[in-house]
């Protein structure tokens, strides 16, 4: 089960503040799924939509009535949670800070 100290590191970047990238060490893309439940669970959100293609995965999640679209891309290896919009960028930003809290 994947647990905030198995995510090592956060990227945030204020000049792309749409994007809050996760970083997982071995990040297996054919574990998609697993990490999207696990880490929609640890922000406890809903997911609403799930859209699954050969190399990228595109979920939407409802959190706290914003939405977000977490994707996860075979070729980067890498999954992370993307804005749709202002408030979901604050949002970003309260995540990225929970996130931080419990990884450090």
């Amino acid at each position: 089960m994947l647990n905030f100290r198995q995510i090592t590191t956060l990227s945030y970047s204020q000049s792309y503040p749409q994007k809050l990238q996760f970083i997982i060490p071995n990040f297996d893309f054919d574990r998609f799924a697993v990490y999207g439940e696990q880490i929609a669970a640890l922000l406890d959100c809903r997911i609403l939509e799930r859209e699954t293609n050969a190399d990228l995965q595109i979920w939407l999640l409802d959190f706290e009535g914003c939405h977000l679209l977490l994707k996860g891309e075979y070729y980067s290896q890498s999954i992370w949670l993307e804005a749709l919009d202002d408030l979901g960028e604050e949002n970003l930003v309260f995540i990225a800070r929970l996130f931080r809290s419990k990884i450090d």
